[in-house]
């Protein structure tokens, strides 16, 4: 049975960079994407849309901290998630000791030539401790539990799907970069401008609806290699390869 919302690879191709860039000037301007350029918003459209996310959903599973990218715990489970052939479950533990929490164990096992393989890390308070991390109202203070989480998980997708991550467990393995461990979507510095209200009162399919739909390619061939320029051309757009495609 097909799983329509099952996150799958997509190419990035010139038109979809196109789309990415006129999309991305629309989200900096819009102050969804708290980014320090439109560049920045189109850079995570691309990286979320070649990792299989919708454009404008990228920013709820991928992260720009310090000019790092990197996926959020969010879409790291959502992508293993989708893809129960590879990865047959993610199982993240507490681990108490003397009845104190001490820490977390994350264990993947995934699918290889028919045979299951175990992936297990671990990640605790002892760690953090040797590691410098534990500092006064820092996310390790307040949120030990939610960082260890991320730690042992990043850890141990690193060992058992990177190709399925490509290679973006940086910021899971280092939670305390976010927002005092609150794992935020988008954190940038500062702003070039500030946001600028964008109002669209008709509820119609958005362009990156229509992309998810159709794909790019499709998009651009019945719009004379242009970009829907509103939601009233994203309609006529849906209406046209709707007959045409199905």
């Amino acid at each position: 049975m097909s799983n329509e919302l099952s996150i799958q690879p997509k190419e990035v191709t010139l038109n979809t960079v196109q789309i990415a860039q006129y999309m991305g000037e629309l989200a900096f301007k819009s102050g969804i994407y708290k980014v320090s350029k439109p560049e920045a918003a189109a850079m995570i459209m691309l990286k979320g849309y070649e990792l299989g996310f919708p454009m404008t959903a990228s920013a709820e599973f991928i992260t720009l901290i310090e000019g790092t990218v990197g996926l959020t715990p969010r879409g790291a489970m959502a992508i293993m998630q989708s893809h129960p052939e590879i990865i047959k479950s993610v199982d993240v533990t507490d681990i108490e000791k003397d009845g104190q929490y001490y820490g977390c164990k994350c264990e993947i096992v995934r699918i290889k030539n028919g045979q299951e393989h175990k992936y297990t890390k671990t990640f605790t308070m002892d760690d953090a401790q040797k590691a410098e991390l534990i500092k006064p109202k820092s996310g390790w203070e307040k949120y030990p539990q939610q960082m260890c989480q991320w730690r042992a998980l990043g850890f141990a997708a690193d060992l058992a799907c990177p190709d399925l991550l490509a290679g973006l467990t940086g910021l899971l393995k280092q939670p305390e970069l976010t927002a005092e461990g609150s794992i935020q979507p988008v954190i940038d510095t500062e702003r070039s401008e500030p946001p600028v209200e964008v109002l669209d009162p008709e509820p119609q399919i958005t362009l990156s609806e229509l992309i998810s739909k159709y794909g790019a390619e499709n998009i651009m061939a019945v719009n004379n290699g242009a970009i829907p320029k509103n939601n009233e051309e994203c309609a006529k757009i849906d209406e046209i390869l709707k007959a045409k495609l199905g």
